[in-house]
């Protein structure tokens, strides 16, 4: 009974900060005249925004840049939108994906520069293209990690994004220390197959 009790207190709060949350950027998005945003699904997005090491403004802020960047990567006719993943971590805008020349890497940083309300650009894009034994060992070496940080005592493993591209691995997300920004760094790269790790890890503001 008091696990039950202890589940329904906390998932209400859970619940009640991701409804409100969502319901924040479904309006900005409507009044801003942008396609929908999908944070998250369910219990799982709820977690998300519930453990998420950023406050409540700044991860709005965060989602509304990330949205308005996506948007315009959709409307370019000079890129393949569905090859870039954005992440906006503390206002820092990060590009990774796999693109297939330099002017369509260029191209994504111009739009991402060009929104006003970011703190810089990280682009990270890579030129070139995957085999499909790439491909398969890509998708290997990202379930790995992510298993490993899900077993790992302390990291809220949803906050965490990790892309790989040919056995480089990318890592972005705002954890609650500097151990903790260690820790993961250190699982990512003990993985086999992994080639290097590129951080963009940020550790939670002191108040």
């Amino acid at each position: 009974m008091k696990v039950e009790a202890y589940y329904n207190a906390e998932g209400l709060n859970m619940m009640n900060k991701y409804m409100v949350f969502c319901a924040g950027v479904i309006i900005w998005t409507v009044f801003a005249g942008c396609a929908p945003v999908i944070v998250g699904g369910g219990a799982a997005g709820a977690y998300k925004v519930a453990t998420d090491e950023r406050s409540m403004g700044q991860l709005w802020d965060d989602s509304a840049i990330e949205a308005r960047i996506n948007l315009e990567l959709v409307q370019s006719s000079k890129v393949n939108s569905g090859n870039i993943d954005v992440d906006v971590v503390d206002g820092i805008v990060i590009l990774n994906g796999l693109v297939e020349s330099l002017e369509e890497a260029k191209e994504a940083e111009a739009i991402a520069e060009r929104e006003p309300h970011k703190k810089g650009v990280r682009n990270q894009l890579m030129i070139g293209t995957r085999t499909f034994g790439q491909v398969i060992d890509d998708n290997v070496i990202w379930n790995k990690i992510k298993g490993a940080l899900i077993n790992e005592k302390g990291i809220h493993s949803l906050n965490i994004d990790v892309n790989v591209q040919k056995g480089e691995v990318f890592l972005s997300g705002i954890l609650e220390n500097e151990n903790q920004r260690l820790r993961v760094l250190k699982i990512a790269g003990a993985v086999t197959g992994v080639k290097q790790v590129t951080d963009n890890l940020m550790v939670k503001k002191k108040e």
